[in-house]
């Protein structure tokens, strides 16, 4: 992890040229699956990316928190065919 804020579950990661290689890629991967099933949430970029367009990127950075803080705030959806209901008995 390049980045993480504990407050958001949020994790930043910024990928150079040594995660292009197919076995760091997949590598990248099963480690992000790992993380997000304890709740980490990701977003990623590239190293040019940051290099590049710091602007572009620190926009998107805070779009995702918006909408970390907007899922966050939202009633958890019900389950269909569940046994939890709505309404309590």
């Amino acid at each position: 992890m390049d980045f993480y804020c504990k407050a958001l579950n949020m994790v930043i990661e910024i990928d150079g040229l040594y995660h292009e290689h197919p076995l760091v890629r997949l590598n990248d991967i099963e480690r992000q699956e790992r993380l997000e099933a304890m709740g980490l949430r990701f977003i990623r970029f590239e190293n040019y990316e940051v290099e590049r367009n710091i602007g572009v990127v620190l926009d998107a950075i805070i779009k995702f928190i918006e909408k970390l803080e907007r899922e966050a705030n939202s009633p958890a959806p019900f389950k269909k065919g569940g046994d939890e209901s709505p309404y309590p008995l």
